[in-house]
């Protein structure tokens, strides 16, 4: 009845569009910083990044928790991702 939108099925398609797009590889274990979180609980994209990747020893934080030991940052500015290293922009 209000599956979709109890479970943010819309929000998880454009996530998994996205990173679909831009095809990344990440080593396992990568620690992440989300900023701009498209999903409404801080940890349904953790979940969703672990089942993606096949890691289960991801880790990921929001900008809130910033510390400066990430390796990747991954941004939403509208409807797009962007996954950023300290060395090189991936997309």
């Amino acid at each position: 009845m209000y599956g979709e939108l109890t479970l943010g099925q819309p929000a998880i398609r454009s996530v998994l569009g996205q990173l679909d797009r831009l095809h990344p590889r990440l080593p396992r274990g990568t620690r992440l910083l989300a900023i701009n979180d498209p999903l409404p609980h801080r940890y349904e994209l953790l979940l969703l990044l672990r089942l993606y990747f096949r890691d289960g020893a991801l880790e990921m934080d929001h900008e809130t928790s910033n510390d400066g030991r990430h390796q990747y940052v991954i941004v939403w500015c509208g409807t797009t991702l962007y996954l950023l290293t300290d060395e090189l922009s991936v997309h």
